[in-house]
């Protein structure tokens, strides 16, 4: 096994990533409305995590069924260090802070891109409920009030 210090570093520092954006994510969801009172009104910035966050999804079970857990590390590592935790949950605390419904949608989303995240650091098989895809399916949607929007939501059409 290749194990070196400077790979366990760079473990022990996404896990620390994880864990302080988890409680940042927590600490917004407690400032967050908890009801919409109108339709979503989607900002650019939304819909790019939402995208990308699908697509990590999909590219994470083909690459789990294939077993190439290497890269669907790096796509995880790469997607929720650069583009989620540095990018979006600082646009996020803006939106939060906006209130109103802007603070409940982006909650929601917040929310369920971590334990979409999450689940897709666990490599199972695609059929099992752990599976990267099934953090954000209905069965995980209505356990939880806050999710990853679905397709039969309003996202912005480009």
């Amino acid at each position: 096994m290749n194990l070196s210090l400077k790979k366990v570093e760079a473990n022990r520092n996404f896990a620390n990533k994880l864990w302080n954006a988890g409680r940042l994510v927590l600490s917004l969801l407690a400032r967050a409305p908890d009801a919409p009172q109108s339709e979503p009104q989607w900002t650019l910035a939304d819909g790019f995590i939402h995208g990308r966050m699908k697509a990590l999804t999909r590219d994470v079970e083909r690459l789990f069924q294939t077993f190439q857990y290497g890269e669907a590390g790096r796509q995880i590592y790469e997607l929720f260090w650069s583009e989620f935790a540095d990018w979006y949950l600082e646009i996020a605390k803006l939106q939060v802070a906006d209130g109103g419904d802007r603070a409940f949608y982006t909650a929601n989303l917040m929310c369920g891109c971590s334990i979409t995240s999450c689940a897709c650091c666990t490599p199972s098989p695609p059929s099992s409920p752990r599976s990267c895809g099934a953090a954000s399916s209905a069965p995980a949607r209505r356990k939880s009030p806050r999710y990853l929007p679905q397709e039969e939501e309003a996202w912005p059409r480009r």
